[in-house]
């Protein structure tokens, strides 16, 4: 798959082409949620390992910019584990304060 193929190259060293094959994944198919919060968690875990700050908060930006559109359009449904895999991610990237609060997050929008 275009996730596993990001990791070998970002696992091999080959770093540009591994985030190339990620970001495409994450354009093109917006709709597979599962596939896409895959590949935020390896980019977050990519740019912490490697120290990229600065690509880390564009990684963690989008990430949540994404996640909550999913709530906004109710979409959050499809994936019941949404604030589970948030949180793990924030947690990689030591956003352990954003991440307790996705964990206890509402992904209803019509509830209170």
């Amino acid at each position: 798959t275009q996730g596993a193929l990001g990791s070998y190259y970002l696992n091999s060293e080959q770093f540009d082409q591994g985030t190339e094959v990620l970001l495409a994944l994450i354009d093109q198919h917006p709709l597979e949620i599962e596939s896409v919060l895959r590949a935020y968690g390896t980019l977050v875990k990519d740019s912490v390992a490697r120290g990229l700050t600065r690509e880390q908060i564009r990684y963690i930006t989008d990430l949540e910019r994404y996640a909550n559109e999913l709530i906004k359009s109710e979409r959050a449904a499809d994936d019941p584990l949404l604030n589970r895999r948030m949180a793990q991610i924030l947690s990689i990237a030591g956003k352990n304060r954003a991440a307790r609060a996705w964990a206890q997050r509402n992904l209803n929008p019509a509830e209170p």
